[in-house]
């Protein structure tokens, strides 16, 4: 006998960055499997052109002018009313504030729908004061009574869930992956000689350390590597702060300021990078790094979080301590011929542990597992 299709509801609460990224992949796979209309998205109105490529008819928007108790309240109770008229089977939450709303609001229900839970990166591995790890850590672990699975995003995620007491038995690691990307005209080639270049690609906050990176670059005066950035900094709201709020670098270091550029253009300039730098504080999964495996770019990266779990250091690329003077010895030693092998490796990695059909295959099956049946397509 042929299951029903499972109708699933998406929600979050914020999008900038990977959340987007990470719905659109749920999205192109999940409507192939049950059907456009058995998936829908929950998402805060003022945000939903991150997530370009899921369609209007597929969205229900809720207001959001913060992470205000008012917005906060208005997603529980677009909540509860898209739950009761889409009448899901499965409710996926997408990282900490949707995960406290969406949980307090479906954990009580009598007959509620299934809830997936994943934090997109815990609240309580970000640098905060002891108080508030504790804090972040109860609330975690007296949320997860309010839900059936909690999707961690790496192992590291996972070690860190079970050292805050979160029931191991509702943990189900599910590494991100991402699907190909589009191939447009007018990509750069890689260059063959020259100073090597390096890429930075993402916010620039205390979480992704562009500041240790800059103090790195200062010491490389008479080195030939120049740094290319993207991005800008961004607040909570994932809006761009005041002009100037990045600190350029002092005399010596070759630094050039791109600033934020289409998604499409972000995975050319990766394939044209001789690598990609993450000097990052703490990483849930890192998804920027997995961005320029696909593109054959190694990955220079910090030895926080899941990072080391990404890169396979000294084969796809280098892993060093958070420290502006071990990056500096880092970059110091490249050579382009290693970095083409190490990319070689990279993209093989990307191939066979970080596509986006991995990931969906195994979200799916998780999804069967909590409904009792297969998930099957339409």
């Amino acid at each position: 006998m042929t299951a029903a299709p499972i109708r699933v509801l998406h929600v979050a609460e914020t999008l900038p960055g990977g959340i987007a990224s990470y719905l659109e992949e749920l999205w192109a796979f999940q409507r192939t499997q049950f059907g456009e209309g058995q998936v829908r998205f929950l998402l805060p109105a003022e945000q939903v052109g991150h997530a370009g490529q899921i369609p209007a008819a597929a969205v229900t928007r809720w207001s959001r002018a913060g992470r205000d108790p008012a917005s906060l309240l208005r997603l529980g109770r677009a909540l509860g009313r898209e739950v009761s008229a889409f009448r899901p089977h499965v409710v996926h939450i997408h990282s900490t504030f949707a995960g406290v709303v969406g949980r307090a609001v479906l954990g009580v229900r009598p007959k509620r729908p299934k809830i997936v839970y994943c934090a997109h990166g815990w609240s309580f591995a970000m640098e905060v004061s002891p108080l508030k790890q504790t804090l972040y850590s109860n609330l975690e672990r007296g949320l997860a009574l309010g839900c059936d699975a909690i999707v961690t995003i790496s192992e590291d995620e996972r070690r860190l869930a079970l050292a805050a007491g979160l029931p191991a038995a509702k943990l189900v690691t599910v590494w991100n992956g991402i699907a190909e990307a589009p191939r447009g005209a007018g990509a750069a080639a890689r260059p063959q000689d020259g100073p090597i270049r390096l890429l930075f690609a993402g916010r620039h906050d205390r979480q992704k350390g562009l500041d240790i990176l800059l103090d790195a670059m200062e010491r490389l005066d008479g080195v030939p590597v120049e740094l290319d950035v993207l991005g800008e900094p961004l607040g909570e709201d994932g809006r761009p702060l005041r002009a100037g709020a990045t600190p350029p670098p002092r005399a010596g270091a070759k630094v050039n300021y791109i600033g934020w550029v289409p998604r499409e253009a972000v995975a050319q300039r990766m394939a044209a990078a001789d690598a990609l730098v993450m000097p990052s504080r703490w990483e849930g999964f890192g998804l920027v790094a997995v961005e320029a495996m696909r593109e054959g770019t190694p990955v220079l990266a910090s030895d926080r979080g899941a990072l080391p779990e990404i890169v396979d250091h000294g084969r796809s690329g280098l892993i060093y301590p958070l420290d502006a003077q071990a990056i500096a010895g880092c970059l110091r030693s490249l050579t382009r011929s290693r970095l083409q092998a190490m990319g070689t490796e990279a993209r093989r990695d990307f191939e066979t542990r970080f596509t986006a059909q991995r990931m969906s295959a195994e979200i799916l099956r998780l999804y069967g597992t909590l409904v009792g049946a297969p998930a099957r397509s339409a």
